[in-house]
């Protein structure tokens, strides 16, 4: 038995299918049942149980997949305390679509001359359950999940069983975003106002439940999407608050809904055991600033 096989039955575990873990790990299908097989009789256990669908952990199997991921997240901690590179940027995040999350990633690529190193950079935007199962299966090593304040208890079960570790960010209401040229531009405003505008939607945040009752656009590119505010006065977005340097230059204007108001909560998660690196901790560091100026 070696570190290498254990991440290999992980792997299993993950895919619930010897085959598709294979594929995953580019070895054959034969050597890896042959290893999990040899596992099995060394440890005097059986790891996994075969149907016509592929495999599940047996009660002891889970016990032992358990004790094996400790070990390898033990493992990824002693390269982390000493793989810091002061000429290499390495950073693995997925995260939401949100302005301030950017700008965040934008000031810390700034930071100590970042840009001149060599850089190792994965920054991802997606929805929160996506995010969770990135983080769980080691896809990013950072993750930044946004859910309705209301649903916590539900991400928070979620959050335990993957075994993920969840640290508080920001809580907020949700705001609309319009252009100098909107005609709501100087008004308070209400829900009733905006049955005549066209919403812009991310597509994976819904802050109104009547769909059917007002216009809206499901628009997933950030770029289009404030190209649309812009040209098209009689649209707004719902959004996280903005930094106000991205408000000037883009001619935005950030109005509360005076009769709605849904506080969400943004949260840092990642693996337990996973140890945060020097560039994980600077990232962390200028979100929290960034969080500071647009409160």
């Amino acid at each position: 038995m070696n570190f290498l096989h254990l991440k290999y039955l992980i792997e299993v575990e993950k895919y619930e299918s010897i085959s598709k873990a294979a594929q995953h790990l580019y070895i054959n299908q034969p050597r890896l049942s042959k290893i999990i097989k040899e596992i099995e009789e060394e440890a005097n256990i059986k790891i996994f149980e075969r149907h016509n669908k592929g495999v599940v952990p047996t009660t002891k199997g889970r016990e032992f997949l358990s004790q094996a991921k400790k070990i390898v997240q033990e493992v990824d901690y002693l390269k982390n305390m000493y793989q810091d590179d002061p000429h290499k940027l390495n950073l693995d995040i997925c995260v939401p679509r949100s302005s301030y999350i950017s700008e965040a990633f934008i000031e810390y690529l700034k930071m100590d001359n970042n840009m001149k190193k060599k850089l190792n950079l994965n920054y991802r935007e997606t929805n929160s359950i996506d995010t969770i199962q990135n983080v769980y299966d080691g896809e990013n090593n950072l993750g930044i999940v946004r859910f309705p304040l209301r649903d916590q208890d539900y991400y928070f079960n979620i959050l335990n069983l993957k075994e993920l570790t969840y640290e508080k960010l920001f809580t907020f209401d949700y705001q609309i975003l319009i252009s100098k040229d909107n005609p709501l531009k100087d008004k308070d405003i209400y829900m009733k106002d905006l049955k005549k505008q066209i919403e812009l939607k991310h597509g994976d945040i819904h802050i109104q439940e009547d769909h059917h009752n007002h216009k809206h656009m499901n628009i997933y590119e950030r770029g289009i999407q404030f190209e649309l505010l812009n040209e098209i006065p009689e649209t707004y977005m719902w959004v996280a608050p903005m930094p106000k340097k991205l408000l000037k230059q883009n001619d935005f204007v950030l109005k509360t809904c005076k009769d709605k108001k849904i506080p969400y909560v943004d949260y840092l998660i990642y693996r337990k055991g996973y140890v945060l690196s020097k560039e994980d901790q600077n990232f962390i560091e200028c979100l929290k600033n960034v969080i500071e100026q647009v409160k």
